[in-house]
């Protein structure tokens, strides 16, 4: 029941424009965290769906470019980039 509620709410966190973006990424690592030590079962793929899932529609332009990242990490770096 832990990793399920761990889970819901890694995925139920959301960006809003204006928000910063690096406190959200740093918000979603720690749900991620907290998931994964209550059990769930996140491969890094599904933390880039979880990522990218997160955003907001006027993202979409840009989220449209990056489904093929290689990593959470280079999705992260590339989002970071549209961010600034």
């Amino acid at each position: 029941m832990a990793a399920i509620a761990a889970d819901a709410e890694l995925r139920g966190i959301k960006y809003e424009d204006g928000q910063d973006f690096d406190t959200h990424v740093k918000g979603l690592h720690e749900k991620l965290d907290g998931a994964l030590n209550a059990g769930a079962q996140i491969s890094d793929a599904s933390f880039q769906m979880i990522i990218l899932s997160s955003l907001p529609k006027s993202w979409d332009p840009i989220v449209g470019t990056l489904y093929t990242a290689t990593s959470s990490a280079a999705l992260i770096a590339a989002l970071k980039t549209h961010w600034l």
